[in-house]
């Protein structure tokens, strides 16, 4: 889903219709990822200033 909102660009990334990435692009400045590491909620920036995004699959293969 992506949608503007005060001048900003809102693109929301889900799967299963659970949200689990957020990339916001501010209308005068670069854009910045949130993303659920955890699946519980808490949008955090996956890197700091001058490291490279990584973003490692976490997937749930089976349970028992």
């Amino acid at each position: 889903t992506i949608r503007k909102r005060e001048g900003d660009t809102v693109e929301e990334h889900r799967v299963n219709g659970k949200l689990y990435k957020i990339v916001v692009t501010p209308e005068n400045a670069p854009p910045y990822t949130l993303i659920d590491q955890r699946g519980d909620g808490v949008f955090v920036r996956p890197e700091a200033q001058g490291t490279p995004q990584l973003s490692v699959p976490m997937w749930v293969i089976g349970t028992f």
